[in-house]
This record gives C-alpha cells, structure tokens and sequence, in this order.
C-alpha cells in the first residue's frame, strides 16, 4: 500500500488526465493492484478492524485527504 501510495502521490495522472484527491485503481498497472486485492481479500473479518489503518496509511503514502483514501479503499475492497 505504502509502495503504491508513494508512486500515487508523485505522478497522480494517467494519460492526459489529473486525478486530484481520487486515486483511481484503474490507472495502476493490474500487476501491482491485483496482489494488494488478494492480500485484502485472505485478510477477511479481520481486515474489518484494521480498516482504518489501511486508510490512513493510503492517505499519508498517497497524499490523498481522508475522504479520498476512504472511497479508494472502498472501490479497491469492492473489486
């Protein structure tokens, strides 16, 4: 998450297009995206506590506000 966070936060496009404050999954090449769905997806009820710290750790590595790093973990946890 940090990894993907820290990248995030310096490049924050695709394309010709800025994301501002949404980091959009779709925009990270499926080989770095799809590990960090599976590894959510073992974590099961436990990932349900540490919620939480998985977005805050996407808001400090990405730069992102609370908010953003909330509904990027939703849509990443929805896949």
């Amino acid at each position: 998450m940090k990894a993907i966070g820290g990248w995030w936060a310096l490049n924050r496009y695709a394309f010709s297009q800025t994301a501002g404050d949404r980091l959009d999954w779709d925009w990270i090449h499926w080989k770095f995206v799809e590990p960090l769905r599976e590894a959510c997806g073992r974590q099961g009820d436990a990932l349900k506590i540490r919620r939480g710290e998985l977005e805050r750790t996407l808001a400090l590595s990405a730069a992102l506000s609370p908010d953003g790093a909330r509904e990027a973990v939703d849509r990443l946890l929805r896949k």
